[in-house]
């Protein structure tokens, strides 16, 4: 099997018939913050998640989208 699998990966590639994917896609853009683990910050963070259940990350999205519509 294994012989056989590196024997089909060293053989030629017919691209004849691929096709170029020209759709859009979204790009997700990721930011990192840290906190010391004793930050008030993170104390009130993590207990307003949960006590909206939800988890940190959710309630930051949340302010962030609330700020950006105050500002706009």
């Amino acid at each position: 099997m294994r012989d056989e699998v590196a024997q089909q990966a060293g053989e030629p590639i017919d691209w004849s018939a691929a096709q170029v994917d020209t759709t859009d896609r979204r790009i997700r853009m990721a930011y990192t913050l840290s906190f010391d683990s004793d930050d008030k910050l993170v104390q009130w963070l993590e207990a307003e998640a949960g006590r909206r259940g939800m988890n940190p990350i959710e309630l930051m999205r949340d302010l962030l989208g609330e700020a950006y519509r105050r500002a706009a």
